[in-house]
């Protein structure tokens, strides 16, 4: 039986990382009249086309105006929620937007939802995430509407497909909130539904508690159609990063799985072949970034002749910094160089390992051999990187560039391969899809 009530270790790094000194650029206000602040959130708005909008009429379809709830959105969250208590607050804080709301992906929802879970659970605070209309004397929220767009602000159907579609948060409402099963915001941490097709779980840092997860992932698994290849695919990368995040990070973490139905194209280019999509988040919180212990090995405690099995690897790296260090910038700085250094097939943990860095040399080969679309990166303190096929090919000595190169040692990772975010990741966190034939 799962603590309903565990935590992720690490949480309040999470929340001081995101509380900035400069408010957000939201627009906050308190009601008096509904016990509740509420803050209207500055998101992106994008456009999302042709969007079904009667079930009965497959043909009907109409481009609708979202905003685009991101990690920086959740920067925002966490700030503002974290100010409200400094100054003595008690009441729900209702986050809004005018339109419909749509998050940006699967990690965003998985840590959207702890951190909804988190407030409520240690500080007592509810956070509610809605569509809403503000006037003069009131406040609207916008729970559903006549054309089955909206639930609970968020833009609901195929355009907002993966983990939303079983989430709380779909059902986490202020308008509900006197009759609402307050037990739904345990899903943020501990959750299996075979028929909602997610399973959702908090690894501990026991001797057998990796070993058990995967077991149940791969059960889980089991029940959707996915294929044995598949499953065995998924495994693999669970696997290896799982307990990597407990030991290298010295924390515990999630694991949050999803499957979805799709279809592949056939010989002539017509999707005819059923599929299967697995959605795959891990993330752990720890003061410890992607590239720490790797950076303190082979930059800080150690001399290439304590090496053995990886000498050669540890002289390229320091050559290739001595190279990379000369075209630092804003977007691409030593953190940056460091998350691309762990995919450099060497360990970072102490000591001469002939078998280290194995974890992220099987993340890159499932992802290069069962991903179809580019929707797969990995993200630690500010940077993420791109995992897509043509920045992580390899050169013949297994170096990874994250450029159109295949070039580590000569050349920068190119622009589109690196992100910045406002929102810090104290941590790891892999936001992962394969895509699998049908069983």
């Amino acid at each position: 039986m799962k603590d309903i009530n565990a935590m992720l270790e690490n949480t309040e790094l999470l929340i001081q990382k995101n509380t900035k000194k400069k408010k957000p650029k939201g627009r906050g206000k308190w009601l008096p009249f509904g016990s509740v602040y509420i803050y209207e959130l500055n998101m992106e708005t994008v456009e999302i086309k042709e969007v079904p909008v009667d079930k009965e009429n497959a043909d009907a379809k109409e481009n609708i105006s979202v905003s685009l709830f991101t990690l920086e959105t959740l920067a925002d969250v966490i700030s503002v929620t974290n100010e409200r208590i400094r100054k003595g607050t008690k009441f729900p804080i209702v986050f809004y937007s005018r339109r419909y709301i749509l998050p940006s992906d699967n990690l965003t929802v998985s840590l959207l939802e702890y951190v909804i879970y988190y407030f409520y659970k240690e500080k007592n605070i509810e956070i509610y995430i809605t569509r809403g209309v503000l006037s003069k004397d009131s406040f609207e929220v916008r729970i559903h509407d006549e054309k089955n767009h909206l639930c609970n602000g968020f833009l609901y159907g195929t355009a907002s497909s993966g983990f939303l579609m079983t989430s709380f948060l779909l059902s986490w409402s202020v308008a509900n909130k006197k009759k609402q099963d307050e037990s739904l915001i345990d899903n943020a941490i501990s959750f299996r539904d075979d028929q909602l097709r997610r399973y959702k779980t908090l690894i501990g840092k026991g001797p057998w508690d990796a070993s058990i997860a995967v077991s149940e992932c791969q059960d889980f698994l089991s029940h959707q159609k996915v294929n044995p290849e598949g499953i065995k695919a998924v495994m693999d990368v669970i696997g290896e990063l799982a307990p990597n995040a407990i030991e290298h990070g010295n924390t515990n973490c999630i694991v949050d799985l999803s499957c979805e139905d799709c279809e592949f194209p056939d010989a002539d280019g017509n999707y005819t072949r059923k599929g299967i999509n697995v959605s795959l988040v891990i993330w752990d919180f720890s003061e410890k970034l992607l590239g720490t212990d790797l950076n303190k090995k082979i930059f800080i405690d150690s001399m290439e002749q304590d090496f053995k099995h990886k000498a050669e690897r540890i002289s390229t790296i320091r050559q290739a910094w001595e190279f990379h260090k000369n075209y630092l910038t804003d977007e691409y700085n030593a953190d940056d160089f460091n998350n691309v250094m762990a995919f450099q097939k060497i360990s970072g943990r102490a000591g001469d390992r002939p078998d280290g860095g194995l974890g992220i040399s099987t993340l890159i080969e499932r992802v290069q051999q069962y991903t179809k679309e580019n929707y797969c990166y990995v993200l630690s303190g500010y940077g993420a990187l791109r995992l897509d096929h043509e920045f992580t090919g390899s050169d013949a000595e297994g170096y990874i560039g994250f450029n159109a190169l295949k070039d580590f040692k000569g050349h920068i990772p190119d622009k589109d391969a690196v992100s910045k975010t406002k929102f810090y990741l104290p941590g790891v966190a892999y936001n992962l899809c394969f895509n699998f034939l049908e069983e």
